[in-house]
């Protein structure tokens, strides 16, 4: 069973998720030629899988590896059968820290991510108990 700490420490994750990914938006939407909406899109996936992680009682390390913390997920967790290109996430997130490599993102592949992203909170959510609205 999950205890109240869990469950309140788990929420306060993905709430920040969201927040991460509402500002990786706006980033975007504002300075399409700034990176730094792929290390916010990465870390709001990363924060919400993390939170699964804290509501299953799963202790995690602190990496950045999205696949890596989806398979750390136990075996009846819905996210964790779910597939997703989770290393293009990761890789984005990362990539966009060097500017050579933020420099050939396209705005498409920016799009393309942060709606991934929403669609991924949006399950870690429902799995999670979390009201989004």
């Amino acid at each position: 069973m999950v205890s109240d700490e869990h469950l309140r420490v788990a929420r306060n994750w993905i709430a920040r998720a969201f927040r991460d990914l509402e500002n990786a938006r706006i980033l975007a939407d504002a300075d399409p030629l700034s990176p730094n909406s792929m290390w916010l899109m990465q870390q709001s996936v990363e924060k919400g899988i993390k939170a699964l992680l804290i509501t299953y009682g799963v202790e995690f390390r602190k990496i950045h590896d999205l696949e890596g913390l989806q398979q750390s997920l136990p075996e009846n967790s819905a996210f964790r059968k779910q597939e997703f290109d989770l290393q293009k996430l990761t890789d984005l997130g990362i990539e966009s820290r060097y500017p050579e490599e933020a420099d050939e993102l396209l705005m498409s592949e920016i799009r393309e991510a942060i709606e991934t992203a929403g669609q991924i909170l949006a399950l870690l959510a429902e799995e999670l108990g979390y009201e989004t609205s």
